[in-house]
């Protein structure tokens, strides 16, 4: 996880995050964009709310521990 940026007053936030390996972000079986950083919002309880044409979430995250800080 490389950024949270609370926003809509704590309903939401903006969280940016860079994968070890890059994830397939498409779902089409003849067709893959690769990503290694993505950025997307996400409500209080980890869920996007943009949703694929399947109704299934762009993104899910959860909270596993505490929060570390690395670096400066």
């Amino acid at each position: 996880m490389l950024a949270v940026r609370e926003v809509a007053n704590g309903e939401a936030y903006r969280v940016t995050i860079d994968f070890d390996d890059a994830v397939d972000v498409v779902t089409f079986d003849s067709f893959s964009a690769y990503r290694r950083r993505v950025t997307a919002l996400v409500s209080k309880d980890g869920v996007s709310p943009q949703k694929t044409g399947d109704r299934v979430p762009h993104l899910v995250v959860a909270r596993v521990g505490a929060c570390v800080r690395y670096g400066n």
